[in-house]
């Protein structure tokens, strides 16, 4: 993998962001992590980000919401997106909606760590087939 990619979680559970933290930092990963989308906007604009992980159900804007905001600006089409949701969330619905741009997976919560750890893998692999 070379060297380690820096992934952004966005989730309103403190606990959630910290237990995917801890996953992903045991694994080498540089993480940054945000409470709601605004602040998750300001590390995309002012960090480098391989992977976005982000909550589907927030308050205020959810995740798919956020990532067709990203979406429309040429800077981040191909971020990668890894979705979780603890609610009862179609993946396919949400999936649905994002026909172009980098690669969208989802996982419902509660997420292993080592599902969460292959659905990561996955996506950034698609992300380098597709560049």
């Amino acid at each position: 993998m070379g060297s380690n990619p820096a992934i952004l979680v966005i989730d309103d559970s403190e606990v959630d962001r910290k237990i995917i933290e801890h996953v992903l930092t045991g694994e080498g990963y540089v993480v940054y992590h945000a409470h709601d989308p605004a602040v998750a906007l300001w590390i995309l604009e002012n960090r480098s980000v391989e992977l976005l992980i982000t909550d589907e159900v927030m308050p205020g804007q959810n995740g798919h919401e956020f990532v067709a905001h990203l979406r429309s600006s040429p800077a981040f089409k191909k971020l990668p997106v890894v979705f979780v949701s603890g609610n009862a969330v179609s993946p396919k619905k949400v999936m649905k909606m994002f026909d172009a741009g980098g690669p969208i997976r989802f996982l419902p919560k509660p997420v292993s760590g080592e599902r969460l750890l292959e659905e990561i893998h996955g996506a950034l692999e698609d992300a380098r087939d597709a560049a």
